[in-house]
């Protein structure tokens, strides 16, 4: 059997993944769950399976995704609501700390890698995450009658395992965001936008280390910023990318009904593309020059001016 065609998005959170999604799965052969699993913390709270799928029903609820919950575990792998066998995280805060949270570090990185696919005990919890994203895929992909999944989780340690597994042929799109656009919706949360943009720098300088010296797939970067301001074209090429032909879409059309979880514009019922640019009037001038003094090389080398 050939491999699953995949198309997997890479980035920094608040960066348009949903959005991206939303739109790329407008095309018929394109299948999307937004991310493929619900936050370990969310896990830990119990709290998984009373969050809602874009459909609104809740997780236990939905048709959708009782079917994919289904058909996972028939191949073996317990699936459910609360039990996200396809995510590589840990549930327990500490073994996640230490065996897969995002580090720009190569050296723990590479350590890391070679206890989960190496050390016994975790050795075997691979090869069942493994098992489960490629039952995953399959049932998400017959579920829908597509024939390329697209998985906009971002995590780069996502991207990595899956790189690996042979019944995936995996091609790769680099969603970035000004951190400066990052900065001003963290401080629109209420949250530190130098917080926000040091996670940001974090998760660059590994994606990009990552991308230029292990990852052997194709791949395309998209900014944020240009989907918004050109989606028509920039849909062009995520699709030719994908390996699909284009088709003609209407950017603020109904969406074909879809079961995403991400974000929480994932729950909107009508598409509606416009660059969300309120870091200016946000961030203000301090900050800004804060968030430019820490990033800006970063920045511009994914093409940003000041």
């Amino acid at each position: 059997m050939p491999p699953l065609p995949v198309t997997y998005v890479v980035g920094s959170s608040h960066s348009g993944s949903t959005l991206l999604a939303r739109l790329a799965s407008q095309h018929p052969d394109v299948a999307t769950v937004g991310e493929t699993a619900v936050k370990p913390r969310i896990r830990r709270e119990g709290r998984a399976s009373s969050q809602r799928c874009s459909c609104g029903e809740t997780l236990a609820a939905c048709a959708f995704w009782q079917a994919i919950f289904d058909e996972v575990s028939s191949a073996g792998v317990r699936f459910d609501a609360d039990h996200w066998s396809t995510d590589y995280r840990f549930e327990a805060a500490w073994l996640d700390a230490a065996l897969t949270r995002e580090t720009s570090w190569f050296a723990l990185r590479r350590a890391r890698r070679w206890a989960t696919h190496h050390l016994p005990g975790l050795r075997g919890r691979t090869a069942r995450v493994d098992r489960a994203n490629v039952a995953f895929v399959k049932a998400v992909l017959r579920r829908t009658g597509a024939r390329v999944f697209f998985d906009t989780s971002k995590l780069l340690t996502r991207l990595t395992y899956l790189l690996d597994l042979p019944s995936f042929q995996v091609n790769v799109i680099r969603l970035v965001r000004d951190a400066r656009g990052v900065a001003g919706s963290a401080k629109r949360r209420g949250e530190s936008p130098l917080d926000a943009t040091s996670v940001w720098l974090n998760d660059q300088r590994a994606i990009e280390r990552v991308l230029a010296h292990t990852v052997a797939a194709p791949t395309l970067t998209v900014r944020y910023e240009d989907l918004c301001e050109h989606p028509a074209a920039t849909l062009e090429r995520v699709w030719r990318h994908c390996g699909v032909e284009p088709i003609d879409v209407s950017t603020a059309a109904q969406p074909r009904a879809l079961h995403v979880l991400g974000n929480r514009m994932r729950m909107g019922t009508t598409i509606e593309v416009r660059l969300d640019d309120a870091w200016r009037a946000l961030l203000g001038t301090d900050d800004e020059r804060a968030v430019w003094q820490m990033a800006g090389t970063m920045n511009e080398r994914l093409g940003y001016v000041r």
